[in-house]
């Protein structure tokens, strides 16, 4: 008997390359890449966009999960261009599950969502990233009440570590490292947030847990028709205190600038919302500050 196939959407991305690795080496599922961009672990190249591309993607691969990780995520961006950002994250969302209803078996569909839904903590996104991530948990809940698709809603915090392509990052430890290997002045975005030494907090969590709970939920058995969690571990680092960790793993000492905040930032955002089915991560930011350190003196 051939393996359950899982379909794996964003498989170019920086979380969806790593977690393919984690599900080929973890467990026995046959997995499919799907992508609007070639690369090695995207088996299809689809943009989900194009509802009749996906439509025969799907019924072509017939999986029985779907872990939904293809979005953009740059909130600076989102800002700038927001219909870049409201038709490729929910558009594609609204394809993928209009698709699904169509499926002769219905997949269990796993939806990475954002901690930018949360806002500043009032449940009001500060981001056009935001919003269309709310929207599309909104239309998830929907559709799992109205056509009986199981359903698991993962809100990611600050991913960090693991394998990833370094010229193409948006992420602070990344770039911290790449200026501090280079010699060049990291800008901080902000001097001005509602925190003790004025840059925004956030909650990071290592792309290992990210994986490791994503494959759990797979299995996740809950009362609920959509089950909504955070991945985070509870525990916020302010930009400074990021800094500080990376120069003492480092034993380097980074330049840094203050410049102008970054509109949709909000002051802090920390897991709040405990799991009742899964465990949720510990703090392990010095490991994703070494693990990326090793991987970028590798790379570079």
């Amino acid at each position: 008997m051939e393996p359950d196939t899982v379909l794996v959407t964003g498989s170019s991305g920086y979380i969806g390359h790593n977690l393919i690795q984690y599900l080929q080496e973890h467990t026995k599922l046959t997995v499919v890449g799907l992508d609007m961009v070639a690369s090695e672990f995207t088996t299809i190249v689809c943009d989900m966009t194009d509802k009749t591309s996906l439509v025969d993607n799907l019924k072509r691969t017939c999986p029985k999960y779907i872990i939904h990780l293809a979005a953009m995520i740059l909130v600076g961006e989102s800002e700038t261009n927001p219909d870049k950002y409201w038709q490729h994250n929910v558009t594609s969302t609204m394809n993928l599950l209009s698709v699904i209803t169509t499926l002769p078996v219905t997949p269990k569909l796993v939806f990475m969502s954002s901690a930018a839904v949360y806002g500043n903590g009032d449940g009001v996104p500060e981001s056009v990233y935001g919003h269309t991530k709310l929207t599309c948990e909104r239309m998830i809940h929907h559709y799992s009440e109205a056509y009986n698709i199981v359903s698991v809603i993962l809100r990611l915090f600050n991913v960090g570590g693991g394998n990833r392509r370094i010229p193409n990052t948006n992420h602070l430890i990344p770039i911290a490292l790449s200026c501090l290997h280079d010699g060049r002045t990291f800008h901080v975005f902000g001097k001005d947030y509602d925190t003790l030494d004025g840059t925004c907090i956030r909650d990071y969590v290592h792309v290992d847990d990210v994986c490791s709970i994503i494959v759990k939920s797979l299995n996740l058995k809950s009362v609920e028709r959509c089950t909504t969690m955070d991945i985070g571990t509870g525990r916020g680092n302010s930009v400074l205190e990021v800094i500080s960790t990376i120069e003492q793993v480092t034993k380097k000492k980074l330049k840094i600038l203050y410049d102008r905040r970054r509109p949709g930032d909000p002051n802090i955002l920390i897991s709040c919302h405990i799991s009742r089915y899964i465990d949720r991560p510990f703090d392990r930011l010095e490991d994703i500050i070494r693990d990326e350190y090793n991987i970028f003196n590798e790379k570079v």
